[in-house]
């Protein structure tokens, strides 16, 4: 049922806390599976504190930047959040952009500590399109499932992004494959798989909440 209630903006620094939450909840993907940790070897406190600092260094483009949310807010709470970029508006690529956070704040020797996982994980990497509508760390707080929120907030980053680049054609969304709650809810709202890719690699499970991602898409025109 939709809620009518719903007030859907875009996020500011005093929302870091809930979309860092959104963030390890969208990774997770229904599991205890958390892969910035069990790649880089980090304990969640840790992931949460850096998370917090790259979320306010606000580095457009990629899908850890605070002016890329829009919340939901649902009788005053915060109730869901997601994240939107256009792939290479800003003249990068926006893996080289999370890349390059990554590396500032974990450090070369964490990242050189983590290559082995690293190429692992690469085995599962989808391309995005340059100049689709990107839309990452999708989340709605359990109570106010059902609710509509979701594709309230999809349709408003639609809208958001239209404005600022007619030309999108098209809007993607990642996840992995065994994430059905979250594969419901975008087929619902347009969208269908257009690509997977999967590993029967030893050990990917270790690292990752599923060893199938897929890539899901949508006309916007």
């Amino acid at each position: 049922m939709r809620n009518e209630n719903t007030n859907i903006r875009q996020a500011v620094a005093s929302d870091i806390p809930f979309l860092v939450e959104c963030i390890i909840a969208a990774e997770k993907s229904g599991t205890d599976k958390l892969s910035y940790c069990t790649i880089f070897d980090l304990a969640e406190f840790e992931l949460r504190a850096m998370l917090a600092e790259i979320l306010a260094e606000d580095i457009i483009g990629q899908e850890l930047c605070v002016s890329g949310f829009f919340v939901a807010e649902a009788a005053g709470t915060l109730a869901g959040a997601v994240c939107a970029w256009v792939e290479g508006s800003e003249r990068k690529p926006s893996g080289i952009l999370k890349g390059n956070l990554l590396l500032h704040f974990l450090g070369q020797q964490k990242i050189g500590l983590a290559t082995a996982n690293l190429k692992l994980v690469e085995e599962l990497s989808l391309s995005r399109t340059r100049g689709a509508l990107q839309l990452e760390s999708i989340f709605v707080a359990r109570s106010y499932r059902g609710c509509g929120i979701c594709g309230q907030l999809i349709a408003a980053q639609q809208k958001a992004a239209q404005e600022k680049h007619p030309e999108i054609k098209t809007a993607q969304i990642m996840l992995m494959k065994t994430n059905d709650q979250a594969y419901r809810a975008y087929e619902k709202s347009g969208f269908s798989i257009v690509a997977e890719r999967a590993s029967q690699s030893p050990g990917i499970l270790d690292l990752l909440p599923a060893a199938c991602k897929i890539l899901m898409e949508k006309d916007v025109q």
